[in-house]
């Protein structure tokens, strides 16, 4: 094939092609970046400082005396922290009471003393059918 030159729209459609994929094979490496530092972020667990799973990390043989002295040990000090965050605090308050609110049917019940002559005159109206 002969080298010609390409015509002009046909040039510029390259030209305008060329930038499109280059700007987003850049936006594609920006965002797979992020993407990486987030699933970084995100999936790392949080290490514990203290306790069995402390004693136990490295080792995968648990049978030992030593290894289930430390566990006895640290599952102790677990309980004594666990006791004193439960442990409740001296209050110098008195405790208050709070007002018990009234429900519906104690209400209905004072409405109904103070209203007892409408109430006969009421059931008087009331006739009943049997079928």
């Amino acid at each position: 094939m002969a080298r010609c030159p390409l015509s002009s729209p046909t040039r510029q459609y390259a030209l305008n092609l060329t930038k499109a994929t280059e700007h987003l094979s850049a936006q594609v490496v920006i965002l797979r970046t992020a993407n990486k530092q987030k699933e970084e972020i995100l999936g790392t667990r949080k290490q514990r400082l203290s306790g069995k799973r402390k004693v136990l990390q490295g080792h995968f043989i648990l049978t030992t005396s030593e290894i289930r002295d430390k566990v006895l040990k640290a599952e102790a000090e677990t309980v004594q922290r666990k006791r004193k965050r439960r442990s409740p605090k001296p209050s110098t308050k008195q405790p208050t009471k709070r007002k018990r609110l009234r429900t519906p049917v104690e209400e209905l019940e004072d409405t109904s003393e103070t209203s007892s002559d409408d109430v006969s005159t009421i059931s008087e109206c009331i006739a009943v059918s049997w079928c």
